[in-house]
């Protein structure tokens, strides 16, 4: 607004409306406009450009009588803007600033938050507009970020130029206002520890799809802070919402064994203020370690200690297919585990695996029992294929000859070896090389399955012969019906 027009009349009761009108005068009409009696610029004013205006203006009572005048408008010159406040959000505060007198030279704005706190701030980084604007070179772009969080409401940020000889205020360059809305705490639960971890589960109402960050701290002081890393299903149907909102977090091995105080906090996606979950004492103990070295059809070894008793044998559980079989106490040094982990004792195991495991494959969970909580800790997980184990029949034995079939139900159709001890040493061991025509129809077999030995001289007296099948995924000796007696006179 330039101005108001007012009229002096003897009627004093008389009113007036006012319009730009050409004649002598005019020349500068179109600058402007009049609304309501005030007289307002069309356009912004430049001195350097132009610093004198001349309007006709017309004043007409009710009436309809009207008296006509020119107006001479002077530009005053001000000094041209040196600094402007861009841009603000809940982080940031964006500007520029330059002083005429040293033009390439950074220099110091001042930010004042409700008329309260100060900060200095350089001018830092290329405003290339700015520089292009003013014809300058240099760094005179400033970005404050914004420290903490505020209440709700409206906050103001005032801008100054400060004079770069002296650091006085030399100009305002503007002002933005931060509104901050009220915003929802995040929800969660600190569910618990197991073992040697913390678990629970948070999500934000104000950001409900996105995983937000946990804070985790361990006798008051934080340890750390992390994003919720996995789905929790439950959470999730519970409140309407989608996202990972579980968390797991492994407690530090640096943490010393014995109670501690774990306290859990969500941080405001918004504000980045912490909303407590809860408050636990967690006893801290590490949980033990070991390793399956290997699996056989007979055996299974392996080691495993307790982190909390070093040198003492631990309890193992062994479950098959699911069902505890064993549970036994680490019988055994192993030199090489003390050797890695600076322990002693016994931390060895051998499980002889049961011979009446069906044919098929089986899984084998080991677990090593905590010294201190009697809780089970997986060491490892095997499977063992177990074979049929082959089968057959002596026909006839004499102090000459035997004879017989055998075959291993895992490869029906193969030719397997079949063993011949006599007193108790091995003889020889030949190869099932003739077709039996009845076992294979009795069986559904195919190949040959029977076999004839001459057995060598025997002396004079009793003798014992005994006939095995050897299996042909184990190797296993199978012995095959019962041990014979010989009677050779």
């Amino acid at each position: 607004m330039v101005g108001v027009l007012t009229t002096s009349d003897n009627d004093i009761n008389n009113s007036f409306t006012y319009s730009l009108v050409s004649g002598t005068g005019s020349t500068d009409n179109a600058s402007f406009s009049i609304v309501n009696g005030s007289l307002l610029s069309g356009t912004g004013f430049n001195f350097e450009a132009k610093n004198v205006y001349t309007i006709r203006v017309r004043s007409t009572d009710q009436g309809g009588l009207f008296t006509e005048k020119a107006f001479t408008i002077n530009i005053t010159d001000v000094p041209d803007m040196q600094g402007f406040v861009d841009t603000i959000s809940p982080a940031l505060l964006t500007g520029w600033a330059y002083d005429p007198s040293t033009p390439a030279a950074s220099i110091n704005v001042r930010v004042v938050i409700d008329s309260n706190v100060n900060y200095t701030v350089p001018t830092t980084f290329l405003r290339q507009d700015v520089n292009n604007a003013f014809n300058i070179t240099g760094n005179h772009g400033f970005a404050f970020a914004i420290p903490g969080s505020y209440s709700t409401g409206y906050h103001q940020f005032d801008v100054y130029r400060l004079n770069p000889v002296s650091g006085a205020v030399e100009e305002k360059i503007g002002t933005k206002i931060l509104s901050v809305a009220e915003t929802a705490a995040p929800r969660g639960s600190f569910d618990g520890s197991l073992g040697s971890s913390i678990f629970g589960w948070a999500y934000d109402p104000d950001a409900p799809t996105t995983a937000i960050n946990v804070r985790v701290d361990i006798d008051g002081i934080t340890s750390s802070t992390f994003t919720t890393q996995f789905a929790r299903a439950d959470v999730n149907a519970a409140f309407g919402i989608t996202g990972n909102h579980g968390f797991s977090f492994d407690i530090p091995g640096s943490v010393s064994n014995g109670s501690h105080t774990f306290a859990v906090y969500a941080l405001d996606s918004t504000t980045g203020g912490a909303t407590l979950l809860g408050s636990r004492i967690v006893v801290v103990n590490k949980a033990p370690v070991g390793y399956i070295d290997s699996i056989s059809p007979t055996s299974l070894s392996g080691w495993a200690y307790d982190p909390d008793a070093s040198a003492t044998a631990l309890n193992i559980r062994v479950d098959i297919d699911g069902v505890t079989a064993s549970t036994f106490v680490t019988p055994f040094a192993r030199a090489d585990v003390n050797a890695v982990f600076s322990i002693t004792g016994n931390h060895g195991f051998a499980y002889n695996i049961p011979s009446t495991l069906a044919a098929g494959t089986h899984t084998f969970n080991i677990y090593a029992v905590d010294s201190l909580t009697g809780a089970a800790q997986s060491i490892g997980t095997k499977t063992l294929t177990v074979s049929a184990l082959p089968t057959g029949w002596v026909d006839s034995l004499n102090a000459s000859t035997l004879s017989g079939w055998a075959y291993d139900p895992d490869a029906p159709s193969t030719s397997i070896s079949v063993r011949i001890d006599i007193d108790g040493v091995t003889n020889t061991t030949i190869t099932t090389t003739l077709l039996r025509a009845d076992v294979n129809t009795a069986f559904s077999l195919t190949g040959n399955h029977g076999f004839f030995f001459a057995l060598p001289t025997l002396s004079t007296g009793t003798h014992t012969v005994a006939i095995y099948g050897i299996d042909t995924v184990s190797s296993q000796a199978v012995l095959i019906g019962s041990i014979h007696q010989v009677i050779v006179a």
